[in-house]
């Protein structure tokens, strides 16, 4: 009796057990879906972007640019408007830039910017006539590429309710200038991302 008991105790606390972590497919439909931004949202955001930059009707498809490639080019600030901290921004600008520079229409410069820099390439200069490299293979002052363009990204959210509803919506803004004379050259919103969730299931 004891024996069966037990066993059934057993067999009770196994169907009650957590299922353990599992890989799954991070853009698919079990996927963890918030009211933020998640990575298949980046993933959509940065796609649409870099499709319109490097395949659309941009300046890097029109004379005078479309016979001069690459064209240099460095990421400038980005600006996170939204009230979500932390926000893994290079998850939407580093996969533009890999767009960009695998068409082979743009390159761009890691020495300085508001992007990802690469701080080998900024203190390559630095280690001139430090005896334990050899002179002639640092590169030497003036050597680092200059951009022509400036690509700069804004994140801008909107909240939304109906007193039963809530709603945010992100949008990621872009734009490219021309370094030297200032002028924009290209400008273009991702589609919306909108996320919604009804008042009785954030507690409210």
């Amino acid at each position: 009796m004891m024996r069966s008991l037990l066993a059934i105790g057993l067999i009770a606390l196994a169907g009650c057990r957590t299922p353990g972590p599992r890989r799954i497919d991070a853009s698919g439909d079990e996927a963890v879906t918030s009211m933020g931004l998640d990575y298949a949202d980046f993933v959509e955001v940065a796609e649409d972007l870099a499709g319109k930059l490097v395949h659309g009707e941009s300046f890097l498809n029109r004379a005078p640019y479309v016979d001069h490639y690459p064209i240099k080019m460095v990421l400038s600030d980005i600006d996170n408007r939204t009230d979500i901290r932390g926000l893994p921004t290079n998850q939407i600008t580093g996969r533009v830039r890999s767009a960009g520079l695998n068409s082979g229409k743009i390159r761009f410069v890691s020495s300085f910017g508001g992007g990802e820099r690469d701080s080998v390439v900024e203190g390559a200069q630095d280690v001139a006539a430090d005896p334990r490299f050899q002179q002639q293979q640092v590169p030497k002052q003036g050597s680092l590429t200059f951009p022509e363009m400036s690509l700069r990204t804004v994140i801008d959210f909107f909240h939304s309710t109906d007193g039963t509803s809530r709603q945010s919506t992100y949008v990621v803004h872009m734009f490219v200038s021309d370094i030297a004379s200032g002028e924009i050259y290209w400008e273009e919103f991702s589609k919306p991302i909108a996320k919604a969730i009804g008042r009785r299931n954030v507690g409210s």
